[in-house]
């Protein structure tokens, strides 16, 4: 897939500065709102850049390993990764965008398939949570689900070879059995 341009997962700059760990409430309630305010055009774009015309006659589970698929092929283009100082792959900021969007798109079916069992919620306690000041998804389980994080962290382990293109259908399926519960 020859890259094209993506558009940068590019929070308000005013809280981006700083780490999420550091976020007043405010700022985390402000990112948060920047999120939600932007996800489902994130996630258009994410469909667009990865040429998926039909997702809207796809079940969850078949869109998400198309994205994870093309995801995959993506991901490995130099404007999207690098080799870092170790030789793990490192995602530019092409690359991270890409992934968090995936994560978004995660969320969103997680949601369409659950309803409201599961819902958007910023964690606040406790501060040692890796999430802490972020949205997750929570009602799934006794756990959170962090979608940007995790599915930066998928996208990582896809270019490192530690796991494969249907990490997103895994997750996806982990949060809807726990959601069920």
């Amino acid at each position: 897939m020859e890259p094209k341009s993506y558009p940068l997962f590019e929070p308000p700059e005013a809280i981006a500065a700083k780490s999420h760990r550091d976020w007043s409430k405010k700022e985390a309630q402000r990112y948060f709102a920047w999120l939600i305010g932007c996800l489902e055009q994130r996630v258009a774009g994410l469909l667009d850049f990865l040429g998926i015309e039909r997702a809207e006659r796809m079940d969850a589970r078949e869109l998400l390993a198309e994205v994870g698929d093309r995801a995959a092929l993506a991901l490995e283009n130099p404007a999207c990764s690098e080799t870092g100082r170790d030789g793990e792959p490192v995602l530019t900021n092409m690359g991270y965008s890409l992934a968090a969007d995936i994560g978004l798109l995660t969320a969103k079916l997680i949601q369409s398939v659950v309803g409201d069992r599961v819902k958007w919620e910023i964690v606040r306690k406790p501060k040692s949570d890796v999430s802490y000041n972020l949205p997750v998804l929570t009602g799934i389980g006794w756990d959170t689900y962090d979608p940007v994080g995790v599915s930066i962290a998928d996208a990582v382990a896809v270019l490192a070879g530690r796991r494969s293109s249907d990490a997103w259908v895994k997750v996806f399926d982990s949060c809807v059995a726990d959601a069920r519960r």
